[in-house]
């Protein structure tokens, strides 16, 4: 779940999980999409969690650093990442790896 500054009351109580965005003060119901758009620093982008079309944002958090958020399924940190081979925004939680490449690419190269 994401807690997010609400467009319409200004309340930090708008809660984004599984697809809905509602103000747990005035109430109201926000568009993913369009809360994306408002809030994020780059083109909103698909979702790696829930799929979801243009509700993943690269968004401030702490006044310093930016972090990933999706204002559709609420997922949201700073360990997702494009990955160098196929240039989507991934999940990446192997400190291990050299690189950001995702599963299905390094499976790729492997078989190559």
């Amino acid at each position: 779940m994401l807690i997010w500054e609400c467009p319409k009351c200004r309340q930090e109580t708008l809660e984004i999980d599984g697809g809905v965005a509602q103000c747990q003060s005035c109430k109201y119901n926000a568009d993913p999409q369009e809360l994306a758009a408002i809030n994020s620093k780059v083109e909103p982008e698909i979702c790696p969690e829930c799929w979801a079309q243009r509700t993943f944002a690269l968004v401030p958090h702490n006044n310093e650093a930016n972090m990933w958020a999706c204002f559709s399924c609420g997922q949201h940190g700073d360990h997702y990442h494009r990955c160098l081979e196929c240039n989507l925004i991934q999940s990446f939680h192997d400190e291990g790896k050299e690189q950001d490449v995702c599963d299905s690419c390094w499976e790729d190269i492997k078989r190559k």
